[in-house]
């Protein structure tokens, strides 16, 4: 029914690409999987969703959430500056790196001592009472 075999290259890939069509008949549509394997249904409203999560990422949070599950787990510093701590953190959050929280040891600690001086700030005069 649909003879596509012969022609151009360039006829074909027209075919392919603005009508969905091959040698076979129309390509049916590749269907996107969500992270637990249900069919993506991703219409306006659930990008929407989505770039609200994305939007509510809040740096903060990540370093003090990061800091609290090192100092509960014991873990070194130097844990972080693994190649598939990074591979986990992109994974979970793309933009991590641009948004300045793939974190090295220098900057864990720099991070615990500018918490620390800012609560010792707010410490001290309680203690002088």
């Amino acid at each position: 029914m649909y003879n596509i075999a012969g022609g151009s290259h360039s006829q074909l890939r027209h075919l392919r690409d603005k009508h969905n069509l091959d040698a076979n008949g129309p390509i049916q549509k590749k269907r996107r999987l969500t992270f637990n394997g249900d069919i993506s249904t991703a219409g306006p409203i659930e990008q929407a969703l989505v770039n609200q999560r994305i939007s509510d990422f809040s740096p903060e949070r990540f370093k003090t959430a990061l800091l609290r599950w090192m100092a509960y787990a014991n873990m070194s510093f130097r844990q972080v500056e693994l190649p598939q701590f990074h591979e986990l953190l992109q994974e979970a959050y793309a933009e991590i790196g641009t948004a300045g929280c793939l974190p090295t040891a220098h900057t864990l600690v720099s991070w615990i001592k500018r918490d620390f001086h800012h609560y010792d700030t707010v410490a001290v005069p309680s203690r002088t009472t």
